[in-house]
């Protein structure tokens, strides 16, 4: 089988899905559908938006279905229409839901997710957060046969990426997307013609990690290293975006970069050094800070910052 003569139905969502779907057609390898998530109210004004794959998938004038439960009684009849375009795969990348058995089974060879860990680490919904938040050298992408359980199926192949100190939640989805596709491309034809065959994981080694909540982003500099703070800033990156409180008011920050120790600094504190706004944690790591965030304000440079809020700068400032 060559890579142009598989058929597929694709499942995803987001960007990184999207990033994937894109490389596919691009090589000729074009859905027969898209399913997706509903579209949904966004930013403060709850502007109606499409997810990152339809928007694509209408582009290219690919059929998009919406489900926004699998289980109701809608889903009977999509069921059947999925069934209808007898696909080799059902490919499924950062889709958002379960997915019932029964639509696994519908592709001819069954379906296959793109997961962001070199599984079995890092089960779960947010595989690439927690390689950050571990401060991991090196993560990769794994193709799974799907089955029941969450990211539970058997391998038929693994890439890996070596994760760079600059390296944040979207700079490694965005590499990570294409590692995805293009294996996709290299895997599913052998799989299809039987020259690969499928390895089951080493379950007694799976680690899990779950839906990122907010307030896991709230910093807290005396309870923290500088390196715990950044691989914060870097997995939180670009949301929820890590945060702390001053006189009740959040601070959001939006840039962040690791700088030398300072061990009398104190855990929390603005200081300014040779023209660099910085704050340690509880070790004297320092963080530099280039871009900053008041709630309900504007962003601002680490330069406007401290000529606008010079009362929040340290009085024993280093500079």
């Amino acid at each position: 089988m060559n890579n142009q003569a598989f058929s597929y139905v694709f499942w995803g969502t987001e960007k990184f899905a999207q990033d994937i779907l894109q490389i596919l057609i691009k090589n000729n390898l074009r859905p027969l559908a898209v399913v997706t998530a509903p579209d949904k109210a966004v930013g403060r004004k709850q502007i109606i938006q499409a997810p990152p794959v339809k928007e694509l998938a209408l582009k290219e004038n690919i059929p998009v279905w919406q489900m926004a439960d699998l289980k109701s009684p809608e889903a009977e009849d999509f069921y059947d229409q999925i069934n209808k375009l007898e696909a080799d795969f059902q490919i499924v990348a950062q889709y958002g839901q379960i997915i019932p058995k029964r639509f696994l089974a519908s592709g001819r060879f069954g379906a296959v997710n793109v997961h962001g860990s070199l599984l079995p680490k890092y089960r779960g919904a947010s595989p690439v957060q927690a390689a950050l938040l571990n401060n991991d050298k090196e993560t990769g992408v794994t193709l799974i046969l799907m089955d029941e359980k969450m990211d539970h199926g058997d391998i038929l192949a693994q890439q890996t990426l070596k994760i760079e100190s600059s390296d944040n939640t979207s700079s490694l989805l965005d590499k990570l997307a294409i590692i995805g596709a293009y294996l996709l491309i290299k895997t599913l034809p052998d799989f299809a013609a039987g020259e690969l065959e499928a390895i089951p994981q080493n379950h007694a080694e799976a680690s899990f990690c779950g839906l990122i909540k907010k307030e896991e982003a709230l910093i807290n500099w005396e309870n923290m290293s500088g390196q715990e703070i950044f691989n914060r800033f870097r997995a939180y990156y670009p949301w929820p975006g890590i945060y702390y409180f001053i006189d009740g008011k959040r601070l959001l920050l939006l840039d962040v970069d690791l700088n030398e120790k300072i061990s009398d600094f104190t855990p929390g504190q603005f200081y300014t050094k040779n023209g660099k706004l910085l704050i340690a944690g509880n070790d004297g790591q320092t963080l530099e800070i280039k871009k900053l965030q008041w709630e309900g304000k504007n962003p601002v440079s680490a330069g406007e910052f401290m000529r606008g809020y010079k009362n929040v700068l340290n009085s024993d400032s280093a500079d």
